[in-house]
């Protein structure tokens, strides 16, 4: 039992790590869009500074040719945005679900599905009698939600462990997170 205890003690630190390199990196690229953006801002404000202070008739001329530049450039700004707007409404709506990576089971009727996340979730683990990060609550989880597949729609359940056995659950997706995984 001592060796079973050991490989789920390194698995749990594993998935701690995976947490945090995962948060870590969302974090950086946030930083790099904020500093791109906040970069390109500034290069437009001083662009119509200069525009601004250039009255002469050749800077009239310069003005124009500026000006349009500035308006293609604006626009190709203005679709980078929303571009990464557009990526970081997939990040939210993801973010909803859980952090990190998301695994996805499915399988036959009576396949094992509901014990494999029982499993995971800790429901064998926590009355093991043998030492586990499961029992200290490392990775005590939130109760299973529920996404209605007819509705989009998530919704926190009580229910602690999925139903096991033969159960109708082909019109939901059930899930849990825990630190690193969906």
């Amino acid at each position: 039992m001592n060796e079973i205890s050991e490989k789920l003690t390194r698995f749990a630190d594993c998935l701690k790590r995976v947490d945090i390199v995962l948060k870590a990196a969302t974090k950086e690229v946030l930083d790099v869009e904020n500093h791109i953006f906040s970069t390109l801002d500034i290069c437009g404000d001083n662009l119509k500074k200069i525009i601004k202070n250039n009255n002469s008739s050749e800077g009239k001329a310069f003005n124009r040719r500026i000006e349009e530049i500035m308006t293609e450039w604006q626009k190709a700004v203005t679709k980078w945005k929303n571009t990464l707007k557009e990526s970081s409404k997939v990040r939210e709506d993801l973010s909803r679900y859980g952090e990190g990576l998301i695994i996805a089971v499915f399988g036959r009727t009576n396949a094992g599905k509901s014990t494999l996340g029982n499993f995971i979730k800790g429901k064998t683990l926590i009355d093991a009698k043998f030492d586990n990060p499961w029992q200290h609550e490392d990775f005590k989880s939130e109760n299973i939600q529920v996404i209605d597949s007819r509705s989009d729609s998530l919704q926190k359940q009580s229910k602690e462990w999925f139903a096991e056995g033969t159960v109708e659950t082909t019109k939901e997706i059930q899930l849990f997170c825990l630190p690193g995984f969906t």
